[in-house]
């Protein structure tokens, strides 16, 4: 082989080369969509990171959260030192919505910790002291970044309530299936606010959800709260 000819093929092997990565990096990849609008488009599905909140790759007992920027990007953010929930439970026996004006006069708490997770049954079944009559109370700390009109739901077997600072803003207090989601909407001026969670269950069926509303601080409009959203004082 001449090496005129050597040298022509080896370029066109670089050229081939190049070509397919530049239109390899800058390819679209749709998952549920033919027409994707960015690198990776999902439509209609959720993306999950397998990985994520294992604790696999996080040193020193950091906590860390995703975030979406303004540009849209995911991103994995150190979470605040403060950022979640305390909880407290109680077994209580059956009873039929509990009297919670006082939280005193529960008595001593079955248990109580630190929480940082979804609002939903799986949270539920992990701290619940017991399969019947118990109540559990979250509470934290909600940041306004933007005043306006809040909305939260609330779907449980038994009952649950949401407060902000110290006022009603979800009444699903009483027995109950899971089929009915209740919702509450407030006014909240930008800053600091503090946010109650409270369910209660007496005999049968057990199931708490905790979700957002419309809200001006971009919460999705129907995903679950989240624990890391508030924080601790």
């Amino acid at each position: 082989m001449s090496n005129l000819y050597c040298n022509s093929f080896w370029k066109l092997v670089i050229a081939v080369v190049f070509f397919t990565t530049i239109q390899l990096v800058h390819s679209q990849v749709g998952i549920g969509t033919t027409n994707p609008q960015a690198q990776l488009e999902v439509a209609g599905g959720n993306v999950r990171l397998s990985s994520y909140g294992t604790g696999s790759q996080l040193s020193n007992n950091s906590v860390y959260i995703l975030g979406v920027e303004s540009d849209g990007d995911i991103v994995e953010t150190l979470a605040p030192d403060n950022a979640g929930l305390q909880y407290y439970t109680w077994d209580i026996g059956n009873v039929i919505t509990p009297n919670i004006d006082n939280p005193r006069t529960l008595g001593v708490t079955t248990s109580s910790g630190y929480f940082l997770a979804d609002l939903d049954d799986s949270a539920r079944s992990g701290i619940a002291p017991d399969f019947n009559g118990y109540i559990l109370w979250f509470v934290g700390t909600l940041k306004v970044q933007n005043a306006g009109s809040f909305t939260f739901n609330a779907r449980s077997d038994d009952g649950t309530r949401i407060y902000i600072d110290d006022i009603l803003v979800v009444e699903n207090w009483f027995e109950q299936v899971a089929t009915v989601t209740r919702s509450g909407t407030i006014n909240l001026a930008q800053g600091e606010h503090k946010i109650e969670f409270w369910y209660y269950e007496n005999l049968g069926f057990e199931f708490m959800q905790f979700t957002w509303g419309v809200n001006p601080d971009g919460y999705t409009v129907g995903s679950l709260m989240n624990a890391s959203q508030f924080s601790v004082k």
